[in-house]
């Protein structure tokens, strides 16, 4: 009887541990399909967390909430309206003159790169390669040129979607992460509330500080093309601060992008002075604009950044690339939150990280000076 009372348990036991791994490879499969649900609902939160900072100064001086929402939302909307009600006309014109260009632009680049390296390549195997390579990119860049204007309508349907989810959390996201806490045991609530405000802080900070980075980048590159008097401003600024955002490659991108348009149509000389002006900005963002703005890191080594962002971008591209350092933070904050959950949490507010004293060990290693300012490129 016993034996076979054992046999029956290392059945279940089995049978337990194959519907445990089924289901968790179920989760895992349902997740990576919907991967691109998955990154426009951070987004919207991240959205959310970054205007729920004015919102949340504004109820900290006296106003109700419901006004406080109110009036960042009209200030948003209306700044966003300005803007587009500026730039839009030029940015669309320049858009088409760019793309107009683009055959000639990469002509040209493809002209002196022959010259340069073709002589040096001459009579080895590389040199067919290399010139049927550039070929082919001159033919297809006008086409992707072109055919990005295709993406445009679900690049549209995206933003709104974010648009109008980050807006119903900032509404009732507290609420519900409220509820939520409150459906948790007494004992693991504070635990719980300390996360949500860690992670607040955290990501908040990191978004504000990108945000003015990002903004400050699009005004210098703009106001320099406009001082030199060199074509394709608006479209060079907005990519220049748009590259802000992809670690580490975002540097080579701007730098490519302004050296050979600017060197297709103003020459050598403008296209040196302009790589040095993005190399200089480079410099002075860096090391004096970033360490400013941001007040607290992610707390990411270097190389956590570096696998995050490999791995994210290979599998995602472009986007998994710009989410790959906020979500990785997102991760490493959870993981050491889980570490100490047997322990027991203080209650810490955002404010606590400005105020003299001791601060909470769970909460120590997000609060550490930047290394070497924003992380990434």
């Amino acid at each position: 009887m016993e034996a076979r009372h054992d046999t029956r348990r290392a059945a279940a036991l089995a049978a337990a541990a194959t519907c445990g791994v089924l289901s968790v490879a179920l989760v895992v499969f349902v997740l990576w399909r919907s991967a691109a649900l998955l990154a426009l609902l951070y987004v919207a939160i991240m959205m959310a967390v970054l205007l729920d900072r004015p919102v949340a100064a504004l109820v900290r001086r006296g106003v109700r909430r419901g006004w406080a929402l109110a009036l960042v939302l009209t200030w948003a909307a209306a700044a966003t309206v300005a803007a587009l009600a500026i730039a839009l006309g030029p940015l669309l014109a320049q858009l088409r003159a760019l793309a107009s260009a683009a055959p000639s632009v990469a002509d040209r680049l493809r002209g002196a790169l022959v010259d340069q390296l073709g002589a040096a390549l001459g009579g080895t195997p590389l040199a067919t390669w290399f010139q049927e390579a550039l070929s082919r990119g001159a033919t297809e860049l006008a086409g992707q040129v072109y055919g990005a204007a295709g993406g445009v309508a679900a690049a549209a349907g995206a933003l709104a979607t974010v648009l109008v989810t980050g807006v119903l959390l900032l509404v009732s996201g507290p609420r519900l992460v409220q509820r939520a806490v409150g459906a948790l045991p007494p004992h693991r609530r504070p635990a719980v509330e300390a996360l949500a405000r860690e992670l607040e802080t955290s990501l908040g900070g990191y978004l504000a500080g990108l945000s003015v980075v990002v903004l400050a980048r699009v005004l210098a590159t703009a106001a320099y093309l406009a001082v030199a008097r060199l074509p394709f401003v608006i479209p060079l600024a907005l990519l220049a601060g748009i590259s802000v955002t992809i670690p580490y490659l975002g540097a080579a991108v701007r730098l490519l992008a302004v050296g050979a348009v600017v060197w297709a149509t103003h020459g050598s000389g403008a296209a040196l002075a302009a790589l040095a002006f993005v190399v200089s900005y480079d410099v002075v963002e860096n090391y004096v604009v970033s360490p400013l703005v941001y007040r607290r890191t992610l707390g990411l080594s270097a190389l956590g950044q570096l696998v995050a962002v490999l791995f994210l971008g290979y599998h995602f591209g472009v986007v998994g690339a710009v989410l790959a350092i906020p979500l990785a933070a997102t991760a490493q904050i959870l993981a050491r939150a889980l570490r100490t959950a047997s322990g027991v949490a203080v209650p810490w507010r955002p404010s606590d990280a400005r105020r003299p004293g001791p601060v909470p060990a769970v909460h120590r290693a997000a609060q550490q000076p930047p290394a070497g300012g924003r992380p990434g490129g």
